[in-house]
């Protein structure tokens, strides 16, 4: 009975987490970020995150908020099910600006690494 617990806590958890990404809810997400910014790495049962949702539903200020929280850059390698990144899913949704805001990201991340800088700026591989 306390799995069963565990795991509705855990669905209302996620719901409370999705929804606001889907509808551009910055409030919410503010709170949630300053009180249990862990809530942002948990996965959907598609394997999507925070980012691929606010792609998907193109929902920019989402995705901005987001991605200009501290330590989410990793999230945006997460692949969903199919194995799309977030720039993957901004592209098939239309959503022009965040591919383009992905695309100029990465392209710096290849220029750093390549240059030698990314590890010691960021500590990202």
């Amino acid at each position: 009975m306390k799995a069963l617990e565990r795991g509705s806590i855990k669905m209302v958890s996620h719901l409370c987490i999705w929804r606001p990404c889907m509808k551009c809810s910055i409030p919410i997400l503010n709170d949630f970020s300053d009180k249990a910014p862990r809530y942002f790495d948990i996965l959907t049962l598609g394997k999507e995150i925070v980012f691929h949702l606010a792609a998907e539903h193109k929902n920019i200020p989402t995705f901005y908020f987001v991605a200009e929280s501290p330590g989410r850059n990793n999230l945006l390698h997460q692949v969903d099910r199919y194995d799309n990144i977030v720039l993957h899913i901004a592209v098939m949704s239309s959503c022009y600006s965040v591919s383009f805001f992905l695309a100029l990201l990465i392209f710096v991340w290849k220029l750093k690494r390549h240059l030698g800088l990314l590890n010691k700026l960021s500590g990202v591989d």
